[in-house]
């Protein structure tokens, strides 16, 4: 019965972090056939969107999440489950958001997801560990609006959700699945490296 709780936990958070992505890019499929074509603007939005779904769900941020544990792999399993599924939906209704997520503009780098992965896990969790009672983290995504949405939000399920869901052509799929195993490995080497800096000694 202990085991249970932490487990259903780990699943609620896994869908509410899934609900924010998908209307993340919904918000995008919406605003582009109400006529917004700009592809920046259309980030920007869809970052406020995540970021703010986020918060109001009151759940942890996607990039507190730990991969070493397997505990946590309950919340990421459904965060990707639930965001392919609703991703899959979305751009059926709005193909725009197909689109917007394989902007032909938005270079694809292996190494900007790499960085990214570990950037944002590495700038949430320094800032979790200095002001713990804060939504610090939730700024996080601003700093990378302007590339992380056609990312995945540099967050490993949701880019395999969208890798799954809503294939670009200029990104092969082998390719995209060992960089999400890339993004994962990036993620808790940021963790870890936050974790050594600011984590107080005891």
């Amino acid at each position: 019965m202990i085991q249970e709780q932490p487990t259903k936990m780990r699943l609620i958070e896994g869908a509410a972090s899934a609900a924010a992505f998908i209307a993340a890019v919904a918000s995008v499929g919406f605003l582009s056939r109400l006529g917004q074509p700009n592809t920046l603007a259309l980030a920007l939005v869809s970052t406020l969107i995540v970021g703010g779904a986020v918060g109001m769900l009151r759940v942890p941020a996607p990039f507190q999440a730990r991969f070493s544990r397997s505990v946590d792999w309950w919340r990421h399993g459904v965060d990707f489950a639930v965001a392919a599924i609703g991703l899959w939906t979305v751009v059926s209704a709005f193909p725009a958001s197909r689109d917007f997520l394989c902007e032909p503009l938005v270079p694809w780098r292996i190494s900007i997801a790499l960085f990214g992965a570990f950037g944002m896990t590495w700038l949430a969790r320094s800032a979790a560990l200095r002001a713990p009672t804060e939504r610090v983290s939730l700024f996080i995504f601003l700093a990378f609006f302007w590339i992380a949405p056609f990312y995945g939000f540099f967050h490993a399920p949701w880019f395999l959700a969208q890798t799954i869901a809503s294939p670009c052509a200029d990104r092969p799929l082998v390719q995209s699945l060992i960089v999400t195993a890339g993004m994962v490995i990036a993620a808790e080497a940021g963790r870890r490296l936050a974790d050594w800096l600011f984590r107080p000694e005891t």
